[in-house]
């Protein structure tokens, strides 16, 4: 595809030789930037746990090391795990998931030890869904804006916008952190 006529989503490349045009996901910073926000409901947990894994795709490195770099900089007790959710889940301890077969084992988990999501464990989830909605009692998440990473390659195009924006990540409350 020629440059002029390409517009990608979702991953900045780092090596793009002329320039970089579309809508992006800035992983590093996202994560770091919106646990910030919710720094204060992280600390009254006692280890705070990224499961980097998925079972489709190969998660980006660039937000293990967000992760790693918020936790330090704000002295949190951390831990990165490679592997799947088993029943060796703590009392007290909060989990980032990337994949939905680790959010469904989390979850199963927690009931099977009759932990209370949200006060017992916490769990956030990457990237939401309308189920993340229904789930339990509905799952926290982190989450780029999907929609309008599509509205705004739409603009992009119909107005002949040939840059990089990056698109908004949030964390949306449902009560599982």
């Amino acid at each position: 595809i020629p440059n002029d006529k390409l517009f990608l989503l979702d991953i900045r490349p780092s090596n793009f030789k002329t320039g970089f045009v579309g809508v992006y996901q800035d992983f590093e910073n996202d994560i770091k930037e919106t646990l910030l926000t919710i720094v204060n409901q992280i600390v009254k947990y006692k280890l705070f746990k990224l499961i980097f894994r998925n079972t489709i795709t190969d998660p980006p490195k660039t937000l293990e090391k967000g992760f790693m770099d918020f936790c330090q900089n704000n002295q949190i007790a951390h831990e990165v795990s490679y592997e799947k959710i088993t029943s060796e889940i703590h009392k007290g301890d909060a989990y980032i998931v990337i994949d939905d077969e680790d959010l469904v084992c989390l979850v199963e988990a927690a009931k099977s030890k009759n932990y209370i999501i949200g006060k017992d464990i916490g769990i956030i989830s990457y990237n939401d869904t309308p189920l993340k909605k229904v789930v339990g009692n509905g799952i926290s998440v982190i989450s780029t804006d999907f929609s309008q990473m599509g509205k705004s390659v739409v603009e992009m195009i119909q107005n002949n916008n040939r840059t990089a924006i990056r698109n908004k990540t949030t964390f949306v409350n449902r009560g599982s952190f």
